[in-house]
């Protein structure tokens, strides 16, 4: 079962958004995610609910993308380490708000995003709704690293983060039973491949 985790999750997101984010020349693009797990009690069982969300900003381009991914377990207690968990719904959009505070000390996330259900095959638009709070600290510092040979380098900060969440299909919010949740900010810049950044640690 795997959380998000900083830069880990900015490597896949830049390669879903863009391979080729920073032509010669242009400024460095800036790229911020925000990632988020929430178990909750549900009626059909223990759900887990994982939301992945990033953006490139590039002068004034802006390209974002969020996935999002509805698991179920049997029970409340296999949630954490019980069996495998069952997919139930998977979906990703490219319209969303997402405003992520200055030092990474809190962020919010507003979308509604199309599900397919893995049951019955059918698209279902789901509204989504999250709050990071960042646990105070200092920023902790990401190593740059390499997407794939020859790309690029990302080297940033990370912050992790209490969070609150809402997913509603209209009908019912698959998640307002929450028992545990975890989330982290991370915000770095895009360095072209040999040009590598200077250490700011």
């Amino acid at each position: 079962m795997a959380i998000p985790r900083g830069l880990g999750f900015l490597c896949l997101a830049f390669l879903c958004l863009s391979a080729s984010a920073q032509p010669a020349g242009a400024g460095r693009p800036v790229v911020e995610a925000a990632s988020a797990s929430v178990f909750a009690e549900h009626a059909s069982g223990c759900v887990l609910l994982n939301v992945d969300a990033s953006r490139i900003k590039r002068g004034r381009e802006l390209e974002q993308v969020i996935s999002v991914s509805l698991f179920r377990s049997a029970s409340v207690a296999g949630c954490g380490a019980g069996p495998a968990l069952e997919l139930l719904a998977s979906g990703q959009a490219s319209q969303f708000d997402l405003d992520i505070e200055p030092r990474l000390t809190g962020a919010r996330l507003k979308a509604t995003v199309p599900l397919a259900i893995e049951a019955s095959g059918g698209t279902v638009p789901f509204d989504l709704s999250v709050a990071w709070t960042g646990v105070s600290g200092p920023l902790y510092p990401e190593g740059r690293r390499s997407f794939e040979p020859g790309v690029a380098h990302v080297h940033g900060y990370s912050r992790a983060a209490t969070v609150s969440a809402t997913l509603t299909d209209g009908t019912t919010d698959y998640v307002a039973a929450a028992f545990q949740s975890e989330g982290v900010l991370t915000v770095g810049t895009i360095f072209a491949s040999g040009a590598g950044p200077r250490s700011s640690r």
